[in-house]
């Protein structure tokens, strides 16, 4: 019986441990292939709206919001709300507008463009 539970708990182990290694090469490996970002936006209208890649110097991106540092900051605000922006707050060189989750995407898709 000693045996039994010897070789039972060993065989547990064993799971767990190939099945840990199995997650950690999984997560290691998650890409993103090409370009297939998953937005609900249409990001050539937000790059336009933003007077163009050229006008672009710097992406930042928090969990919910984008702050785009611009050459010129004079850019169609409205094209922007209506891409889904839930808010906009212009300043000096930048301008940082609220996509909710997908801010995050939204940054890496612009910089990869």
């Amino acid at each position: 019986m000693n045996t039994k539970m010897i070789l039972l708990f060993a065989g547990i182990l064993l799971l767990l441990f190939v099945g840990y290694e199995l997650f950690i090469h999984l997560i290691k490996n998650k890409q993103v292939k090409g370009n297939s970002y998953n937005l609900s936006i249409d990001l050539d209208a937000l790059i336009k709206a933003l007077k163009g890649k050229e006008n672009i110097v710097d992406v930042v991106a928090t969990s919910n919001k984008v702050r785009f540092e611009l050459k010129d900051t004079s850019v169609d605000v409205e094209s922007i709300r209506q891409l889904g922006a839930s808010g906009i707050v212009e300043s000096n060189q930048s301008i940082t507008v609220i996509f909710g989750k997908q801010s995050p995407e939204i940054c890496v898709a612009i910089k990869n463009k």
